[in-house]
């Protein structure tokens, strides 16, 4: 009987964590788009302005393009991006017309690959005990993160 709980406790909080992890948590002014097309256009020798063409991925705008200018002017955290990308835009309504801007990328397949990789050697380095700290982790973050 002590088995059966544990083994339905673990199966309960795997639940919430995967559905905390997986759930779409952005906030709602934030979407994620493709850049369909891009036009570089030098400004300087240093400065590049981009003129994205995105479409959308995800919200009330799924499957529309919107075009926006973004300016790569060789920055180490500034990046320039290429037809393909996903990357993070969010919306702004301003009192005379929406507008849109470029967050960042979308890394979401790197970091599942990352804590894929850490719970893994997790398990095969410490094993069950292991797995129980992995549970109390979920658990750690799940009240840090939900209260």
């Amino acid at each position: 009987m002590k088995k059966i709980s544990r083994i339905s406790m673990i199966l309960f909080l795997l639940f919430l964590v995967a559905s905390s992890v997986f759930g779409n948590s952005h906030e709602q002014s934030i979407y994620q788009a493709r850049v369909i097309q891009v036009d570089n256009t030098p400004k300087s020798p240093a400065e590049i302005q981009q003129v994205l063409i995105l479409k959308f991925m995800d919200g009330p705008y799924t499957g529309k393009t919107t075009k926006i200018i973004h300016e790569f002017n060789g920055h180490p955290t500034d990046l320039q991006y290429s037809a393909g990308h996903l990357v993070f835009i969010q919306e702004f309504n301003d009192v005379s017309h929406r507008r849109f801007v470029i967050t960042g990328p979308v890394r979401d397949d790197g970091l599942y690959i990352l804590i894929a990789i850490f719970l893994a050697s997790v398990v095969i380095i410490a094993g069950f005990q292991g797995i129980r700290s992995i549970i109390s982790l979920s658990l750690i973050f799940m009240v840090i993160f939900m209260f």
